[in-house]
C-alpha cells in the first residue's frame, strides 16, 4: 500500500492534468478549477478512512466533525428542511452540539463495523463519494454543470487511490493484490448494494445535470 504522501502527490498530478483538460471546455472559472483541484487531492484520502489509526482518518474526522454539523445547522436555520426549523442563538448552539454528537456516534460505529481494505476500497465507494458530494454542494452552487464536475473529481480522487494501491501490490508482490480496486466487497455485500443504490438514485436526481455535462464534453 502506498503511503499518505505518495497518495497525495499522485492525486495532485492527476488532478492537475484533469483540471487542464476541464479548462479547455471553457465553462468553468479559475476559482472553480482551483476548487476542483483541491477536491481531487483531498478525496484521495477517503479509502483510508476505514483504518482506525490512519493519518487521513484523523485529519478528515477533525474537518468533517465541524463542517457537517455546521452546514446542517445552517440549513436548519435557513428553513431548508420543512419538518424542523430553528431560530435564536440558543437553538443554534443546541442544534450544532446535537449534530456534532450524532456525527461522532455514527463515525464511531462506522469504525467498529468496517475493516481496512473493505468496502471503502472499492469502485462503488468512489461512485458514492462523488454522488454524496453532488447532493451536498448542489444547495450552494448556482451552476448545474459545476456540481457534476465536483462529483467527477471526487470520484476520480478515490479511484486514483485505489489504482495506486493496486500498482504497489503488483510492484511489491503483496498478497493484498485485488483488494483495493474491486467492483464489490465480498465480505460486505449489503454495504456494496447500498453504495450502488445511493449512486444510482443520485444519478436519477441529477440526470439533467449529467446529460448537460456529457453534452458539453462531447462538443469540446
Amino acid at each position: 500500500m502506498a503511503g499518505f504522501s505518495t497518495h497525495v502527490s499522485v492525486a495532485a498530478v492527476v488532478s492537475s492534468f484533469t483540471v487542464v483538460c476541464a479548462s479547455t471546455l471553457n465553462v468553468l472559472s479559475v476559482y472553480e478549477l482551483f476548487s476542483l483541484f483541491l477536491l481531487g487531492v483531498l478525496s484521495t484520502s477517503i479509502p483510508d478512512l476505514d483504518s482506525d489509526t490512519s493519518k487521513p482518518l484523523k485529519i478528515t474526522y477533525s474537518i468533517l466533525s465541524l463542517f457537517i454539523p455546521s452546514v446542517l445547522t445552517l440549513l436548519l436555520y435557513s428553513n431548508y428542511f420543512s419538518f424542523i426549523q430553528i431560530s435564536g442563538a440558543k437553538e443554534i448552539v443546541i442544534s450544532f452540539l446535537s449534530l456534532y454528537f450524532i456525527f461522532a456516534l455514527l463515525f464511531f460505529f462506522s469504525m467498529k463495523f468496517t475493516k481496512h481494505r473493505g468496502v471503502f476500497h472499492s469502485i462503488p465507494m468512489a461512485l458514492f463519494s462523488g454522488s454524496l458530494a453532488m447532493l451536498i454542494f448542489n444547495k450552494f452552487l448556482p451552476s448545474d454543470v459545476f456540481v457534476v464536475f465536483i462529483g467527477v473529481f471526487i470520484a476520480l480522487g478515490v479511484l486514483t487511490h485505489l489504482i495506486l494501491d493496486e500498482v504497489y501490490s503488483i510492484v511489491k508482490f503483496k498478497k493484498s493484490l485485488g483488494s483495493a480496486f474491486k467492483l464489490y466487497d465480498k465480505n460486505n455485500k449489503l454495504g456494496t448494494l447500498l453504495l450502488y443504490s445511493f449512486s444510482l438514485f443520485t444519478a436519477y436526481l441529477f440526470s439533467n445535470n449529467i446529460l448537460l455535462f456529457v453534452d458539453i464534453v462531447q462538443k469540446s
